[in-house]
Parts: structure tokens; C-alpha cells; sequence
């Protein structure tokens, strides 16, 4: 059987209410340990910097232990975005097919199929960003002779406030996390498709707002486990890590197209000239006939080779290619050095999941011991202690940020 598989493929069972807490407490602590997983990695030393060529912003790379399984290795990278936390939320919010492959296509994906099992949490934009589901993944490996791959994982969108040890503020953040579980009503497809269960754990995006509107420090981290013969699995965890200045450019390109379709472009009659000019517009080499030059599509002015970038566009569904300068692209924002500290970069341990709504929690999920791994016990504020089995669900443990004690 092909992909995509029919929406019916899996058949998941309506889960009871204290099933859909389990899992919705398992994907809080999946996203604060993923938030702790980026700000302990701020702490080793940088193993590598690149740079995109498209908006000329940089990023750091670290390595690391992942701070629940010290035996997994962990790879983190940083850097700052243009963009509100409102535009970041929206575009991790797959909730069309569109969306989702513009998603995969700015995180390097190529993805097979992908369907959501379970909604634990719906979106309410006029509330929160949070939202909590369970979804199922298939994507292309990029190796020869490695076969695709999928996974199940809960994700998780949550708004949260940092401390900046700095101003000593605490800053607006958001956090997207995947994680990876089992569930008996999707099973693995080696036999039936040739497809390798993958597993990640505490992985995902970071956004902490700055002094500077508009202005986010970001973060990506991932964790994965090395589930069957995937080469070069450090390798692999850079390489996503790399992905994180895609981000902004997938942005600067949306800006573009937006401003072709709303005419904001310079006519060509109104372009410099480029015989007379003598030095770039923008880093004012000068031009002379070995030098290429080219004008900026939308502003017209005439910019080196190093100042411009080569897109290629859909506009009135026609591919076009167009050279803009970094200026025009980068949406007129200066792109700033990347600050030298991780507590210039937002970096911090002190943060908390952000307060929206006032309706206190009447129950929470705890666990016996590990020694009990099938048994569960619901706490009601408002009624008797009771123990109900929840099949093969694994314990797990409260974080304290949020009121729960530790087990």
C-alpha cells in the first residue's frame, strides 16, 4: 500500500477522560524539559557557527547530554528571527495541507503522510496559543539504502515566560515540542509498508521575546534515538539544526510574494541605471567592469552580487526568477550581530508556563511508583480518592512549575 494512507488506516478508540490527561501532562513535561534541554546546552561550548546567505543571520551550534537521559545526546542551536510570537504560533499551527507542506518544505522535509490521531487540547486563539494533539508521521530519509521512517508523538504549543536575568523582567515565550510515544492503535509498519518506527524525545522550537519589538531569540534542540541503521546520527541532529535559519527565510519570502501581489514593486522604467552607476547602493564597492551588478527588483537600485539574493517566486501562478537586494529581502530590518552571551540571548532557567485562564485544574494524574507501571490514581478536588488502570501507559512525573509534585 501506497502513501497516503486512507484516513481510516488507524483505528484509534475514543480515549476516556483520564487516558486524554495522561497525555496531555505528558506532553507538559515533554515541553518543559525540551525548554531545559535548550537553555543547559547555552552552557557547553559553541561547536559550530553558519550563516545564511539569503538574510546574512548567524547561529551557534552546541552539543550536549539531554537533561532527562543523560546517555542521549542532544544538539542545540540559536539565533534571533524578525517575527511576533503570534506569526511563529501560526506557522507551526498545521491545521491544512497547505500549511503543513509549506512547513516541511521550510524544515527540509519531505513528508509521506501525516494525520492527527487525536486533538487533546483544541486551539482557542482568543484564549491562548496552547494546543495539545497526537499525530502520526511518515517522512522520506534522505540516506541511500535507509528506509523512511515514522513516528508517533504527541505535540504540544504552550505560551511561557523566561526570566531575563538581564532586566530582570520576565519576557514573553513560546515553545512547540514534539515527543515521541507508543499507542497500541498505530502500530509499527515494517512488515506492512517497510517503514522504521524513528523516535525523538523533548525536541523542538524555543521564542523568547526581546527588548527590541518584533525581535525573538530562538531556539531548536532535538534529541532522537537511534532506531534502527540511521548513519551518521550526530550528523543527521546538525543538520536539522542548521534548519533553524530557514525559519526567517520563509518568512523574508512570504514577504516578498505578498508585496509583488500587492504592487509594491518599482516599475522597471524606474529602474537605476546600472551603466552609470559607480559604486553598490548598498556596501558602496565599487563598480567597475568586472564587477556584476544587478538591480533590485523592488526598490531598483543597483547592488553587487554579494548584496543581492537570487529568488525564485510564484507570481499570478508563473515561476519567476528575481534578484533582491539583502535590504529589500530581509523586509528593510537591519539584521544585528547575534549577542555574545546565552544571558544576551535570552538564555535562562528560570521560566514557567504563562497564566491564561483563571478555571482552576479539579484533578491531575499521579503516579504510584514505577514498580506499578499499569495503575494510575485521580486526585478530584471535589470528590473521594478513586484508582482506575490505564493499559499500557507508563508512570511519569509531575514538574513542580506548574504545582505537582514530584514522585
Amino acid at each position: 500500500m501506497s502513501f497516503p494512507l486512507p484516513t481510516d488506516y488507524f483505528k484509534c478508540p475514543t480515549l476516556n477522560a483520564v487516558e486524554t490527561e495522561y497525555f496531555i501532562n505528558v506532553a507538559n513535561k515533554a515541553a518543559l524539559d525540551c525548554v531545559r534541554n535548550a537553555m543547559s546546552l547555552q552552557m557547553t561550548s559553541v561547536v559550530a557557527v553558519f550563516k545564511s546567505d539569503s538574510t546574512q543571520r548567524f547561529a551557534r551550534m552546541r552539543e550536549g547530554p539531554d537533561t532527562v537521559q543523560p546517555n542521549l545526546p542532544a544538539t542545540a542551536a540559536n539565533t534571533q528571527i524578525h517575527a511576533t510570537i503570534e506569526q511563529i504560533a501560526e506557522f507551526f499551527y498545521l491545521d491544512t495541507i497547505v500549511k503543513a507542506r509549506t512547513y516541511a518544505n521550510t524544515v527540509g522535509q519531505i513528508v509521506l503522510d501525516r494525520q492527527t490521531l487525536y486533538t487533546l487540547e483544541p486551539r482557542n486563539t482568543e484564549i491562548s496559543l496552547r494546543y495539545v494533539g497526537i499525530d502520526w508521521l511518515v517522512i522520506q530519509t534522505p540516506y541511500l539504502g535507509v528506509c523512511n521512517r515514522d513516528a508517533v508523538f504527541v505535540e504540544i504549543h504552550d505560551e511561557l515566560e523566561f526570566y531575563d536575568e538581564i532586566a530582570k523582567v520576565y519576557r514573553r515565550g513560546f515553545v512547540r515540542c514534539l515527543h515521541s510515544i507508543e499507542l497500541d492503535c498505530c502500530p509499527p509498519l515494517k512488515e506492512s509498508h517497510g517503514i522504521v518506527r524513528s523516535a525523538f524525545v523533548r525536541s523542538g522550537h524555543i521564542f523568547i521575546e526581546t527588548d527590541t519589538p518584533g525581535l525573538l531569540n530562538y531556539y531548536t534542540v532535538y534529541v532522537t534515538l537511534a532506531n534502527g541503521n540511521i548513519p551518521r546520527l550526530t550528523t543527521m541532529q546538525r543538520n536539522q539544526c542548521k534548519r533553524i535559519l530557514s525559519l526567517e527565510e520563509h518568512l523574508c519570502y512570504d514577504y516578498v510574494t505578498t508585496s509583488m501581489d500587492n504592487d509594491e514593486f518599482v516599475p522597471v522604467q524606474q529602474y537605476e541605471s546600472a551603466t552609470n552607476a559607480k559604486h553598490c547602493r548598498r556596501c558602496t564597492k565599487k563598480l567597475h567592469t568586472l564587477v556584476k551588478r544587478k538591480n533590485c527588483a523592488k526598490c531598483g537600485l543597483v547592488v553587487c552580487m554579494d548584496c543581492c539574493n537570487k529568488c525564485k517566486v510564484v507570481f499570478q501562478l508563473t515561476p519567476r526568477t528575481i534578484y533582491l537586494c539583502h535590504h529589500c529581502f530581509c523586509r528593510g530590518l537591519k539584521m544585528k550581530p547575534l549577542p555574545q552571551t546565552p544571558a544576551e540571548c535570552g538564555a535562562t532557567i528560570h521560566f514557567r508556563r504563562r497564566h491564561i485562564s483563571t478555571t482552576p485544574v479539579a484533578r491531575y494524574v499521579k503516579a504510584l511508583s514505577e514498580a506499578e507501571l499499569p495503575t494510575a490514581r485521580i486526585i478530584d478536588i471535589d470528590s473521594r480518592l478513586g484508582d482506575v488502570k490505564l493499559a499500557s501507559l507508563p508512570t511519569m512525573s509531575r514538574f513542580e512549575s506548574i504545582g505537582f509534585e514530584r514522585i
